[in-house]
């Protein structure tokens, strides 16, 4: 008789864990796909060659990026590191259709594409103090960012707000 109280007893427990387990696994798969979504949003922006959705997006981004903004419910701020760098990387190739397409916001798009240079650099920092295969992709990836949006040396200094020997460094190893 104790020992079926103690079979139920530890048979309750282990279906208390597992229900805990599964809710805890259902919250964190909903938050992954929340996180998407704002990375969905802009790789369709990207896509686009509507200009009026492009402007908008283009609004968006900076606005999600620099101010703020929820996409989905889902801050920039909330994101895991690896999303921020697609959603920086994004962010560049959004400003570089602007301004082929839209030469007005010329102005705009280098005060944006040198913001987003800096949280680049700041959130590849912070990964490299981190996670050292992540660190190198983001490296990698930057390296390709260079060439592609015509990010070079001169360019990170005169509109970087970091400190010129930091860039200078980080620039320097991530180029060798």
């Amino acid at each position: 008789m104790k020992v079926n109280k103690i079979v139920i007893a530890i048979t309750i427990l282990i279906i208390i864990l597992l229900s805990s387990i599964i809710v805890f696994l259902l919250i964190n798969n909903k938050e992954e796909k929340n996180e998407e979504k704002p990375l969905e949003y802009f790789k369709e922006i990207e896509k686009t060659k509507d200009e009026n959705k492009l402007e908008k997006g283009f609004n968006d981004i900076n606005d999600f990026i620099f101010n703020g903004k929820k996409i989905n419910g889902v801050s920039f701020e909330e994101l895991k590191d690896e999303i921020k760098l697609e959603i920086m990387k994004l962010a560049l190739s959004i400003s570089k259709k602007i301004n082929e397409k839209l030469p007005k916001y010329k102005e705009k798009i280098n005060d944006i594409k040198s913001k987003v240079v800096d949280l680049y650099i700041d959130t590849t920092n912070d990964i490299c103090n981190k996670n050292e295969e992540l660190c190198l992709n983001a490296k990698k990836d930057f390296q390709t960012l260079k060439e592609n949006f015509g990010i070079t040396f001169d360019y990170i200094k005169e509109y970087s707000k970091k400190g010129f020997e930091k860039v200078k460094d980080w620039y320097e190893e991530v180029t060798r």
